[in-house]
C-alpha cells in the first residue's frame, strides 16, 4: 500500500481492512486513526507484512489498528505514534524485527503478542505519559522477545507473557512496573533505572546489569529473582525489598543474590520467603533486616557464600508472629560466607503453635 506521499485520515465507526493477499508493505506517507476508527490487515497464508521507514502511523485516542491474527513474519520499520490509542502486533507465525520507533502518551497501548518465532526491537520504546502502557501478553507469547533499545518514559509496563524476554535497559520510568508472568523469563540487560518500583507475581526474574531507582520491589507468590553475578541493584532509603509479602498463597517465593546489592531500604523476608545470598553476593543492608513468617508458613534466609553487611539500628527481627495469627517458623541458616554486624537478633515466638520460633542455625563449622 503506496500511499503516495500522501496523508490519509479514517474518523468514525467501522473497520478498515488493508489488503494482502500476498503480503502487504506500507510505505510514503501517513495514515491517522482518529476516534472509533479500527483497522486490521487482511493478510494470511503465512505471507509477510512490512512497514518502510516512509510510513508514519498515528493511532489517536479512542482508535486502534492491528496486524491481524493469520499474517507471517513483520519487518517493521515505520515510525509508530500511539496518542491515546492501541497498536496490536502480534498473532503472527513467524516473529520479525521492529527498526522503526515507537512512541506511547496519552495512555496509548502497545501490545506485543504471538505465537511464535522471534521478535527484536532495535530502537528504545518511547512511553511519553504517565498512563500509557506497554503489555507484552499472551499466554502463547512469541519464543523470544528482545528489546535491544530498551524503554524510556514514565508509564507502566505490563507482562503477562509465557516465554522468554530480554529487555536492554529501562530509563526513567515513574508508572509502576508490575511484571506478571505466567510462565517463562525475563531478563533485565543493561543500565535500569526507574522510580516506579517493581512487582513479581509469576515466573523468573533474572538481573544481569544494574537496577536502580526507588520504588520497591516485591516478590509475590510462586516467583523467583536472580540477581546474577556481576549485577547491581540498588534500593534506596524509604522502600523495600520483599521476599513474600501476601498473609495467604502456599507457593514459594525465591530471591537467589549472586551480585551486589546496596539496600538502605527495608529487607522482609516473609511467608514463604527464601532468600539464598550465594557465592559472589556482596550485601550491604542498612534499613530494617526482617524474617517473619505467617499463617504456619515460613520464612528463611539462608547465607550459602559470600558477605552481608548489616549496619542497621535495630537488631535483626526473626519474627515468627504476625498480629494474633500463628506463623511458620523465621529462620536465618548460616552455613558460609560472612555476616558482619554490630548489632543482635530479636527472638519472637508463635503464640498458638510451639512449633513457630525464631531461630539462627550455625552449620559447616
Amino acid at each position: 500500500m503506496d500511499l503516495g506521499g500522501y496523508s490519509v485520515t479514517k474518523s468514525g465507526s467501522g473497520t478498515l481492512a488493508l489488503p494482502g493477499s500476498g503480503g502487504l508493505t506500507l510505505q510514503n506517507g501517513t495514515l491517522t486513526l482518529n476516534r472509533g476508527s479500527t483497522t486490521t490487515t487482511n493478510v494470511s497464508g503465512g505471507y509477510k507484512i512490512t512497514a518502510t521507514n516512509t510510513f508514519n502511523l498515528i493511532v489517536n485516542s479512542g482508535a486502534s489498528f492491528s496486524t491481524g491474527a493469520s499474517a507471517g513474519s513483520y519487518e517493521w520499520n515505520a515510525n509508530t505514534t500511539i496518542s491515546g490509542g492501541t497498536v496490536t502486533l502480534g498473532n503472527t507465525s513467524g516473529g520479525g524485527t521492529f527498526g522503526g520507533t515507537f512512541t506511547l502518551s496519552d495512555g496509548g497501548r502497545l501490545n506485543l503478542g504471538g505465537t511464535t518465532g522471534s521478535v527484536t526491537i532495535s530502537n528504545a520504546i518511547q512511553i511519553a505519559g504517565g498512563t500509557s502502557t506497554l503489555a507484552i501478553s499472551n499466554s502463547s507469547q512469541y519464543n523470544t522477545t528482545k528489546l535491544n533499545g530498551g524503554i524510556k518514559g514514565n508509564g507502566t509496563l505490563n507482562i503477562s507473557s509465557g516465554k522468554d524476554i530480554t529487555i536492554s535497559g529501562i530509563q526513567d520510568q515513574s508508572g509502576a512496573l508490575a511484571i506478571n508472568m505466567t510462565s517463562g523469563t525475563l531478563t533485565f540487560g543493561g543500565t535500569n533505572n526507574y522510580s516506579g518500583g517493581t512487582t513479581l507475581s509469576g515466573g523468573t526474574l533474572n538481573i544481569s546489569g544494574s537496577l536502580t531507582g526507588g520504588g520497591d520491589f516485591i516478590i509475590k507468590n510462586g516467583t523467583t529473582a536472580n540477581f546474577n553475578q556481576g549485577s547491581t541493584v540498588t534500593i534506596n532509603t524509604g522502600n523495600s525489598l520483599v521476599v513474600g509479602q501476601e498473609t495467604s498463597g502456599t507457593s514459594g517465593r525465591t530471591l537467589n543474590a549472586n551480585g551486589t546489592v546496596i539496600n538502605a531500604g527495608t529487607l522482609n523476608v516473609g511467608r514463604n520467603g527464601i532468600l539464598n545470598l550465594n557465592e559472589g553476593v556482596n550485601w550491604t543492608q542498612t534499613g530494617e533486616f526482617n524474617i517473619k513468617g505467617n499463617g504456619g508458613y515460613g520464612a528463611t534466609a539462608n547465607l550459602n557464600a559470600g558477605i552481608i553487611t548489616y549496619t542497621g539500628t535495630s537488631t535483626i527481627h526473626l519474627n515468627a508472629i504476625d498480629g494474633s495469627n500463628a506463623s511458620g517458623s523465621s529462620t536465618l541458616n548460616i552455613s558460609g560466607g560472612t555476616l558482619a554486624t554490630s548489632q543482635g537478633f530479636t527472638f519472637t515466638t508463635g503464640t498458638s503453635s510451639t512449633s513457630a520460633q525464631g531461630k539462627v542455625i550455625f552449620s559447616n563449622g
